[in-house]
């Protein structure tokens, strides 16, 4: 069984008011990932439960600054081998889904040199005690006369995948990221702010182009912090950042 350090956060199904984008620092070094996915089966629809993932991955990859590396390929999200997956699961790994949780994502962490500690592994579990179809706009008291409030799998592997990345619920505004599902069903502006605030830190800096050769500088005042270059957590220390140019080919 695989041991968790933190059970990040859960997408839950009841009502609740509707937090901009909450992030706290911890993200993916590089801004990308690989993610496994390879769920088998068809929706009532006779869609594929994995083109919902599949969809869901390459969204948030095309409209933010994070990438989702593909692989159509199974790996058990319950097994402690640092490949970021999803399944349907009976339980979360060996504890039991709360009554009104749909799906939950487990991340491991590690430390870093600087800034808060990064995300190292994550995975999605979905609970199959509910049931789902792939469908778009409002959620829907049935479908096709043959499935009795069915949950859109498409919206909830969104919302989980942004977890994945490191963001956290947003409840202030409208946005997949509310901690309850709705009628969204597509990414919002604050969805796509919060992912690009959490990895575009170096816009938040100066980089001035260095060359080879001498130069001399000092940490001041007004310089780029910790907090500012990793997006979150409480490190004010200052922080400079270059970009280093080469005029000829090494």
């Amino acid at each position: 069984m695989k041991a968790r350090p933190v059970v990040l956060l859960t997408l839950l199904l009841c009502a609740s008011p509707l937090t901009a984008y909450e992030i706290d620092g911890s993200k993916w070094p590089g801004g990308e990932t690989v993610f496994y996915s390879a769920l088998g089966g068809f929706s009532n629809r006779l869609i594929r439960w994995n083109e919902a993932v599949l969809s869901s991955l390459e969204e948030w990859s095309n409209q933010t600054d994070f990438n989702f590396v593909v692989r159509e390929e199974y790996r058990n999200p319950c097994v402690a081998d640092r490949f970021n997956s999803i399944d349907f699961t009976e339980d979360v790994c060996g504890s039991s889904f709360g009554s009104s949780t749909i799906a939950v994502t487990l991340s491991e962490f590690e430390q870093s040199v600087i800034g808060p500690p990064s995300i190292s592994s994550a995975d999605i579990v979905v609970n199959e005690n509910k049931v789902f179809e792939i469908f778009d706009g409002p959620l829907k008291p049935f479908l096709l006369g043959t499935v009795t409030n069915p949950l859109d799998l498409r919206r909830v592997v969104l919302h989980e995948l942004g977890h994945v990345i490191g963001l956290g619920h947003d409840d202030e505004v409208g946005a997949i990221m509310n901690s309850i599902i709705g009628d969204i069903d597509r990414l919002q502006e604050d969805d796509i702010d919060g992912a690009n605030a959490l990895y575009g830190g170096l816009e938040n800096c100066q980089v001035p182009q260095v060359y080879f050769g001498s130069s001399s500088d000092s940490l001041r005042a007004g310089d780029c912090t910790v907090r500012d270059l990793m997006v979150g957590g409480d490190d004010l220390s200052f922080i400079d950042v270059r970009r280093l140019v080469l005029t000829e080919p090494i």
